[in-house]
């Protein structure tokens, strides 16, 4: 019954719109928090304090401000997206298809805490007190480490049924699904030279929400093609 509503061409639109607008939000998060043109992380992935304390004090507070308020409140907008990833895994087992919701919002909930956070671990690494540093990153690390683990494991299974034709999603989806833009991406900025530093900041300061927002795009088109079906076979 849930999904015959959601499925309903409006609400597709809805659930899809407040999700693409919300990660559209999540990336200005980034840009604002973590994205400076002179500085890139190595990878999306090394988020320890340590490794982006020297990115986070050359922001300045007023960038964190807006960068985590954003984050805080436009980050749990993915989750309409994760609804719509529900029914587009049709094909597949439901028990898989709900741990993976259950999954995809748990994971939604650190990216936030995470992100709003950024606020603070700024204004640490700025005050240089490398004790005070080395005392916020013991919780700073477990939090960003279990968000990279989630968003590795969630970016597996989903391009497992993508693959496997256990979704609704054509294959070419995987691309640019989270696994698939952080391996893609991931090469793009080992191979890309020095002189091309913006482009590789951009790339990993955006790492987690920009693959996230494509993919409620794909899952947007997909299911308002599938609503399409019903009426043209009637």
């Amino acid at each position: 019954m849930l999904e015959k509503i959601i499925l309903q061409r409006n609400t597709i639109l809805l659930l899809g719109g407040l999700a693409i607008f919300g990660g559209a939000m999540s990336v200005l998060a980034d840009i604002y928090s973590a994205y400076l043109p002179n500085l890139a992380m190595s990878t999306a992935t090394s988020v320890s304090l340590d490794s982006v304390a020297n990115i986070l004090s050359a922001k300045s507070h007023e960038d964190h401000l807006v960068g985590s308020t954003l984050g805080q409140f436009f980050i749990p907008f993915h989750i309409f997206g994760w609804l719509l990833l529900f029914l587009a895994l049709a094909p597949a087992n439901m028990t898989l298809r709900l741990l993976v919701l259950v999954f995809s919002v748990y994971i939604t909930i650190i990216g936030a805490s995470l992100h709003a956070s950024l606020l603070y671990a700024g204004a640490i690494a700025r005050s240089g007190e490398q004790k005070i540093v080395n005392q916020v990153g013991e919780f700073f690390n477990i939090t960003s480490y279990t968000l990279v683990a989630g968003v590795v494991i969630f970016g597996c299974v989903v391009a497992f049924l993508i693959l496997s034709r256990r979704s609704l999603y054509p294959r070419w989806v995987v691309l640019i699904s989270p696994l698939g833009y952080l391996m893609i991406t991931t090469l793009i900025v080992a191979a890309l030279p020095v002189t091309s530093q913006s482009i590789s900041a951009f790339i990993t300061a955006t790492g987690f929400n920009l693959p996230c927002t494509l993919l409620h795009i794909a899952t947007t088109v997909v299911l308002l093609r599938q609503s399409k079906q019903p009426e043209e076979n009637s």
